[in-house]
């Protein structure tokens, strides 16, 4: 995929496949654009693809110190993004932090998504004691902050060795590909791609949950939204249900994966899309 950059802010993948609809794919927190590689040959026999590295996030340049990320600062990136560069209605597939983002844009231009693919995107489901806890957490975590250090480490295999804990139900030889697309070579060492400071600088600021409610019941495209079975952040039955009823044209698909089944399971992710696609496109 060729890489692009926008207005200096991010780097985004692209890759015309000569079809006539694209499709944007936007990843999760800490991932790339090109988390969603297991997918992509599948979604190539369809779109052109469009995948954005969110700042400070896999190629894209890291915010100078003493700035701050927030989820309202990518999605503003996001909604220029797409009045500018994506020509036409366009699909979204997105994951987590991306499906968050990705379901509320969808909410404010209804008339540009022609499909929205939200895997394993709750989002706007704490009441506001629960958030307003996470951020004084937030805070003291702050102020306790040294400086942040790049995590080098010696080889590849380290790095695969540090996904095989974080993300032990994702297939070895899937890590591995993933070890290469997540970390720089570097000095004779490895580091992540993206900011090492991202966690303690990415501002716990919730969009309201009854804005997210109502942006979501204004979607217009058809919507799939796909969770896993044995994902750490899968909420209780009845919150993931409350969630779901705010959506008008949607299927729901749970898989007997954890937070990432486009990784973990991509040939079951596969079949999933093409029996949606096969009904909405």
């Amino acid at each position: 995929m060729e890489s692009k950059d926008f207005k200096g802010r991010f780097r985004y993948f692209f890759k015309d496949n000569n079809r006539e609809q694209t499709i944007l794919l936007l990843s999760g927190f800490q991932d790339t654009g090109r988390g969603f590689y297991f997918l992509e040959d599948y979604l190539s026999e369809k779109f052109n693809l469009i995948a954005p590295d969110w700042r400070g996030h896999g190629d894209s340049p890291h915010l100078p110190e003493g700035w701050f990320y927030s989820s309202g600062m990518l999605l503003a990136d996001f909604v220029q993004f797409t009045g500018e560069i994506v020509e036409g209605p366009y699909h979204i597939l997105a994951h987590s932090m991306g499906s968050a983002l990705a379901a509320r844009h969808a909410g404010l231009v209804g008339q540009e998504v022609q499909s929205l693919v939200l895997i394993e995107g709750f989002s706007g489901r704490w009441p506001a004691e629960k958030e307003a806890d996470r951020m004084t957490d937030w805070v003291r975590k702050l102020r306790k902050e040294r400086p942040p250090r790049e995590s080098r480490m010696p080889s590849l295999k380290a790095a695969r060795e540090l996904l095989a804990r974080a993300h032990p139900r994702t297939p070895e030889e899937n890590r591995a590909i993933l070890a290469e697309l997540w970390t720089n070579e570097k000095d004779g060492g490895f580091t992540w791609k993206h900011d090492p400071a991202l966690r303690s600088r990415m501002l716990p600021i919730p969009f309201p949950p009854d804005l997210s409610r109502e942006l979501w019941s204004r979607i217009q495209c058809p919507t799939l939204f796909v969770y896993g079975k044995h994902s750490p952040l899968k909420p209780p039955d009845d919150q993931i249900q409350e969630i779901l009823s705010h959506f008008r044209r949607l299927k729901s698909v749970e898989l007997e994966s954890g937070h990432n089944p486009h990784q973990e399971m991509p040939e079951t992710m596969i079949s999933v899309l093409e029996e949606f696609y096969r009904e909405s496109l």
